[in-house]
């Protein structure tokens, strides 16, 4: 009976453990996910999130496909994907098909595209110094990680001057934590 109590104090404190692992992991993912994006190295950033990725901020919501379309944009050379972006920003959805022919038009412009470069870097240069503060200030307020599932809340300073939380969910696919869903707020 010994021998049995003590094996399952034994698997108990490996599973503790494991669950601790977990919760480093994690931590260890979000403050990754963030230095890439102060490095300006967003899409790498991007390829660590999960293919049913969502952001809900006050800027709005958006998919995978959205985020990474908004990602693109900055380098300067996707003047389409800039605008459907802006417009997508604004009001809260994507262009309907009227709206996508006057962005590929406008794309085509000679004044925006002399202009479209210089909005872009300014728009990159803006994601970086919030991912930078966002590093500078982070704190963990709760993480929580069982099996292939965790939840991470956390606080950090906005550029905007104020504190935000945020709720990052991450699930592991392959062995590796990857972000699902970030939710963020003002406080």
């Amino acid at each position: 009976m010994k021998k049995l109590l003590a094996a399952i104090f034994a698997a108990l404190c490996g599973a503790v453990s494991l669950f601790a692992d977990d919760v480093a992991d994690v931590k260890a993912v979000i403050i990754r996910d963030c230095e890439l994006a102060a490095r300006g190295d967003c899409l790498a950033a991007a390829a660590r999130w999960t293919p049913d990725y969502q952001e809900v901020s006050p800027e709005g919501v958006m998919n995978y496909a959205q985020a990474k379309r908004a990602l693109v944009a900055m380098d300067g050379k996707h003047p389409v994907e800039f605008l459907t972006t802006l417009v997508m920003i604004r009001s809260g959805k994507e262009p309907n098909a009227d709206m996508a022919e006057g962005i590929r038009l406008l794309a085509q412009d000679r004044e925006f595209l002399e202009n479209y470069p210089v909005a872009a870097k300014r728009m990159a240069a803006v994601l970086k110094a919030s991912a930078a503060l966002e590093l500078k200030t982070l704190k963990f307020v709760s993480v929580e990680a069982a099996g292939g599932n965790a939840t991470a809340v956390l606080t950090y300073r906005h550029v905007t001057g104020g504190q935000r939380q945020e709720t990052v969910t991450l699930r592991k696919i392959d062995g590796e934590w990857r972000i699902a869903r970030r939710t963020v707020k003002n406080l």
